[in-house]
C-alpha cells in the first residue's frame, strides 16, 4: 500500500513515519508540504503542493494519487482537512469527515452554539460569547474572574489569551491581567468561554457514523498550552472524558478520525475546548499504546478506548515555534 503524509517538514515528521512505516502493507510513503521539503526521513518521494486553502490543492493531490496509486491519506493540517474533505474521492482514501462536519467543527463559536442546544439538562460547553470592545471584554472578566479569548477560526494557540481579573494574577500566574490586555484589530473574529481550572484532555478518536471505533486520551495538565508540539504528556483512561467524546460523536454524527480537547470546570464537569479534524502533533504518544494509532486510523478497527502500557509520553527534541 502506498500512502500519502502531508505537512511533511513538522519537526515531529520523524516519528510520524516511524510510526507509519511499521504498518505491515505499508509499501511507498510519499511526503508533501507547500514548502521544499527539507528532510526526506528515508523516503524516496517528496512532493511540493500549494497551500492547504489554495485553489489548486486537490487536483495536485489527486494528480499524486494517480501518479503514485496512492491508497490512503493522512492528512496533517486543518486547511488541507477542509478542503479535500469537499472530495468524495479524498474522503474514500482518507481519515476525513464530511465537508459539513469539518466545517462546523473549524469553526470553534458555530461548534459551541450547536452543543449548546443539544439539551438543557446537558452541558457540554462552558459559558461563551462573542465581543466587540474592550468594555464588553473587562464586565466578562469580572464575571468569570478567569476566561479565555480566542480566535473563531485557526489552530493550536495561536492568538489564544488566558485573561484573569486583578484579584486572580497572583492564582493564575501564567494569565495575563485584564489592565494589561490589548485588544486584536478584529475583535469580531474572536470569541470568549469561561475558563476551565481542571486538568485539560486530549481524546485522539476514530467515529463511524458516530460511535467511537477506537480512542486514546492523554492528560495536558492543567495549565494552558500556547507552544505546540507537546513535548510532556500522561497518556490516560479518565472514563468521564471518554464518555464526553461519545456524546460529542452522537450528538453531531462524526465520522472518520476527530480529536476532542475537553477540560473539566471547577465542579470536575467535562466541558469542550475545540475539535480537531486534523491528525495531531502528539498522535505518537500512541507509542505508549499496544496498538499503532495509525494503523487503527487506517483500518478503521474497533477497540474502544485504549489501555496504556506506558504512563509518560516524553520528547526530547528542539523545534523553533513561530
Amino acid at each position: 500500500m502506498n500512502v500519502i503524509i502531508t505537512c511533511a517538514n513538522s519537526p515531529i515528521m520523524n516519528e510520524v513515519i516511524a510510526l507509519v512505516d511499521k504498518i505491515p502493507k505499508i509499501k511507498e510513503i510519499v511526503l508533501i508540504d507547500s514548502e521544499e521539503v527539507v528532510f526526506s526521513h528515508g523516503t524516496k518521494i517528496s512532493a511540493l503542493v500549494p497551500r492547504g486553502g489554495e485553489k489548486e490543492y486537490n487536483s495536485s493531490i489527486y494528480s499524486l494519487v494517480q501518479k503514485h496509486n496512492i491508497q490512503f491519506i493522512f492528512v496533517c493540517s486543518d486547511e488541507e482537512a477542509l478542503s479535500l474533505s469537499s472530495e468524495q474521492w479524498a474522503r474514500d482514501i482518507s481519515h476525513l469527515d464530511n465537508f459539513e462536519n469539518i466545517a462546523l467543527v473549524l469553526n470553534k463559536f458555530q461548534l459551541h452554539e450547536k452543543l449548546s442546544q443539544v439539551n438543557e439538562s446537558e452541558k457540554l460547553v462552558p459559558e461563551f460569547a462573542r465581543l466587540s470592545t474592550f468594555d464588553q471584554l473587562n464586565e466578562a472578566v469580572q464575571i468569570f474572574g478567569s476566561l479565555i479569548l480566542r480566535p473563531i477560526h485557526g489552530r493550536g494557540s495561536r492568538g489564544l489569551a488566558h485573561i484573569v481579573s486583578n484579584h486572580l494574577t497572583k492564582m493564575y500566574d501564567l494569565g495575563m491581567p485584564i489592565q494589561d490586555y490589548t485588544m486584536p484589530k478584529d475583535p469580531y473574529n474572536y470569541f470568549l468561554t469561561a475558563y476551565l481550572p481542571g486538568d485539560k484532555f486530549s481524546a485522539d478518536c476514530i467515529f463511524q457514523k458516530g460511535e467511537i471505533l477506537s480512542c486514546m486520551i492523554r492528560n495536558n495538565g492543567s495549565t494552558v498550552k500556547y507552544k505546540p508540539p507537546t513535548m510532556f504528556a500522561e497518556t490516560s483512561l479518565d472514563n468521564e472524558v471518554y464518555t464526553f467524546a461519545q456524546k460529542i460523536g452522537e450528538h453531531l454524527k462524526l465520522d472518520g478520525f476527530h480529536q476532542i480537547e475537553c477540560g473539566k470546570d471547577a465542579n470536575s464537569e467535562v466541558k469542550l475546548i475545540e475539535i480537531n479534524p486534523r491528525l495531531d502533533a502528539t498522535l505518537p504518544i500512541t507509542i505508549c499504546y499496544p496498538c499503532n494509532f495509525y494503523e487503527l486510523i487506517l483500518n478503521k478497527d474497533k477497540k474502544g478506548l485504549l489501555i496504556p502500557e506506558k504512563k509518560i509520553f516524553k520528547r526530547f527534541f528542539i523545534t523553533n515555534t513561530k
